[in-house]
């Protein structure tokens, strides 16, 4: 026999609504499990470019000079480009490209380092001393200086910078890791261009991180829009 709250038997009544009220908070969690995996009510941050393994962007990798008049790419540096987002950006052999296009410097133990964060992080990108992310969006009619002011973490960086002749803004971006993000506007379209783990601008605390700077440096300079 059932009892209720007070210690009293439960009538046929009580034993009915008790199994409705199970039912309605049953199908209650299966809606809200449901929301969840569809992501109902989240917006993607467009200024925090996803640096995971499958993003779905098709890479075109090849060692062999790009003929354009683009930026001159230094021999022996490999290039991605992405027929999609309308750019290429080249990087030295010490680096390597994730298949949703983001670039990462390669470093040993990487695969371990990821499997030791038991999925907190989900790419090679991630866990490397230094990766790279590209995200293009639609700006929406909104100018480089208004994309910084939204994208920015706080008003700490605040830098010019000259991408394939295109004005770009460097700013501080938010995450788990320290970030810098550069915005650019070519054509109608905004790109963000994310380097994580070693910044573009902060003062390099030793001369293993400052030549990782100017690594970078000349990473970005090779970055050139589609014509």
């Amino acid at each position: 026999m059932c009892y209720n709250q007070n210690g009293e038997a439960k009538t046929a009544k009580e034993d009915s609504m008790h199994l409705k009220n199970r039912r309605v908070m049953f199908l209650g969690l299966l809606v809200l499990a449901a929301l969840l995996l569809l992501g109902v009510g989240c917006k993607k941050d467009a200024s925090a470019p996803s640096l995971t393994e499958d993003a779905g962007q098709p890479v075109s990798d090849a060692s062999e000079p790009v003929q354009d008049s683009g930026p001159v790419i230094p021999e022996g540096w490999r290039v991605y480009t992405s027929e999609e987002g309308g750019y290429r950006i080249a990087y030295p052999p010490t680096w390597k490209v994730t298949e949703g296009g983001a670039l990462y410097k390669d470093a040993p133990d990487l695969e371990q380092l990821l499997a030791e964060s038991q999925g907190h992080f989900t790419s090679l990108a991630q866990v490397a001393p230094a990766s790279i992310g590209v995200v293009v969006f639609d700006p929406q009619g909104k100018s480089v200086d208004q994309l910084w002011e939204e994208g920015r973490d706080d008003s700490e960086i605040d830098t010019a910078m000259i991408i394939d002749g295109a004005r770009g803004r460097v700013a501080k971006c938010g995450g788990i890791r320290y970030g810098e993000c550069v915005y650019l506007v070519h054509e109608g379209m905004a790109y963000s261009i994310s380097v994580y783990n070693v910044g573009i601008v902060a003062p390099p605390p030793d001369a293993e991180t400052a030549a990782l700077k100017q690594e970078i440096q000349q990473i970005l300079n090779t970055f050139h829009f589609l014509p």
